[in-house]
């Protein structure tokens, strides 16, 4: 039997030898304990190193013909964990588990060879190994829905790891919940998940929703920065998001409790003023850029308040029930879609109905422009692009922070459209900004830098250089026919021309 144990792995903590850590330097590099590729990205993706082999034109099978590799070296490296779960679809091709529980069998077979004994260093003092890592059962338990998930679970996983390796109930619960509660989604170049991964020593970051680091990929190595300067570090104040920051703060603290067992209390989920922003239609008084806040946990025909900032007050008597109406469809229809790729038409209905009642920084108006970036960047519709992301932009910097990789993100997204829309001006201004915004948060060597940011950036600043060439010539020309044309005028009236 093959020794995990042996194989090589290793976190490396970068030396943080003073206490003091500034801005986008690296607080965690670490090789995942365990991790797996989702089954739709299994024919794009190499096993082993994760670099994508859609352009490979011949990439290397394993015998099952499931995973795929990018090299010989890869192959045999990538087989001292598959051989297992290869041998099984060998045996059954058409037996399909869940990612869930592939992801399982694989940390079963870790531990039961030695995984259990692998530790991960933190600093000089403290390290972390599986068992340290927090798993909430007695949440688990009480949890109607992991509970369910757990009889699935358990049947799928005596198929895939047979009986005798299947872990008794009580370990199988433990085991799920650490993976439940530390498990990360494994993204890919373009910040897309492609699958699950479980590290030791990041398990130690906390959440917030306004975070302090930001967690990118180099393959499955895991790469943790500081967003921010530390004039006295100390691991217990760092902080990632768990979760999408674009959002409501109920709805976020809703979804950490029932994902995590815990509520926030950060800054941003305890900011009143930033939940009524949240949840706000547009101010009648055309004057004022301000939202109304809209309380849907109160009977449609209580009065509304009036505009914090103007005193507008003179709202329609069923303005509560149409908000409700709106964000019922909103959400209903958000919900029944795919996040990755929404309907264009149905997201489009959506932003017909809402029309100008939803404040800019209303959560779910900023959700429905976010889904219908997405549709139109899946189908290159530039114009519409270009245009929602300018409808949706302060919104954004708003929800994640001015100074997020995720705002860098779409700033570079919005560079790249409007410099195909020729708008280069616009385009090199938003990716220098993209461009200080990622370099702190993933780094120069991340494609997000090199190979977005920063080559846009140059064709940008090319064509803004080309475009002030053309006007420069297009002057001049047109100043020279301006001169002939009072020449002759001149000649034929017998006057001589005023010059200056």
């Amino acid at each position: 039997m093959r020794n995990f144990v042996g194989y090589p792995y290793r976190a490396r903590l970068d030396e943080i030898k003073k206490k003091r850590v500034k801005k986008g330097q690296v607080l965690f590099r670490s090789k995942p304990f365990c991790y797996i590729l989702e089954y739709g990205c299994q024919a794009q993706f190499c096993e082993n190193c994760l670099v994508n082999i859609k352009d490979h034109s011949l990439p290397l099978t394993c015998k099952c013909g499931r995973t795929r590799y990018c090299s010989e070296n890869c192959r045999q490296v990538g087989q001292v964990i598959h051989f297992r779960e290869c041998q099984v679809f060998q045996r059954r091709p058409n037996f399909k588990p869940k990612n869930l529980t592939m992801f399982m069998a694989r940390i079963i077979w870790k531990l039961n060879a030695g995984g259990y004994e692998i530790s991960e260093k933190i600093d000089e003092k403290r390290s972390r190994r599986f068992r340290d890592l927090e798993s909430h059962i007695p949440d688990i338990k009480k949890d109607p829905s992991r509970r369910e998930i757990l009889i699935n679970l358990r049947h799928e996983l005596r198929q895939l790891v047979g009986p005798n390796m299947l872990p008794s109930n009580p370990e199988l619960v433990a085991i799920y919940g650490r993976v439940c509660i530390n498990m990360f989604a494994l993204l890919d170049d373009q910040f897309d998940s492609i699958g699950l991964a479980l590290y030791l020593a990041p398990s130690i970051m906390d959440h917030s929703c306004c975070p302090n680091a930001f967690v990118s990929f180099q393959g499955k190595q895991i790469v943790v920065r500081s967003l921010v300067d530390h004039d006295n570090f100390n691991w217990n104040k760092v902080r990632i998001t768990y979760i999408d920051q674009l959002n409501l703060n109920s709805s976020r603290r809703e979804q950490l409790l029932k994902n995590y067992y815990f509520l926030c209390d950060c800054p941003f989920c305890k900011d009143d003023h930033r939940a009524r922003m949240q949840s706000s239609i547009n101010c009648g008084n055309p004057a004022c850029e301000n939202g109304i806040f809209i309380d849907l946990d109160v009977d449609d025909d209580q009065p509304l308040e009036p505009c914090h900032q103007c005193g507008f007050s003179d709202l329609s008597a069923d303005v509560r029930s149409t908000y409700r109406g709106v964000i019922t469809f909103t959400k209903d229809t958000l919900n029944g879609m795919s996040e990755s790729d929404p309907c264009p038409d149905m997201v489009s209905d959506i932003l017909d109905m809402q029309g100008e009642l939803l404040h800019p920084l209303n959560a779910w108006r900023a959700k429905t422009l976010d889904a219908f970036l997405t549709a139109a960047l899946a189908r290159s519709c530039w114009t519409v692009a270009l245009r929602t992301m300018r409808q949706n932009q302060e919104a954004v910097k708003w929800y994640y922070g001015s100074d997020h990789p995720n705002y860098g993100l779409f700033l570079v997204r919005m560079g790249r459209a409007e410099l195909f829309m020729t708008e280069h001006k616009a385009a090199v201004d938003h990716l220098y900004m993209a461009q200080d915004i990622l370099e702190v948060g993933v780094g120069s060597a991340h494609p997000a830098m090199h190979a977005e940011a920063s080559n846009l950036l140059i064709r940008a600043s090319g064509e803004m250089v080309a475009d002030m060439k053309r006007a420069d010539f297009k002057f001049h020309l047109q100043r020279d026919k301006d001169m002939k044309n009072k020449l002759g005028s001149s000649k034929t009236e017998g006057t001589v021309p005023e010059f200056g």
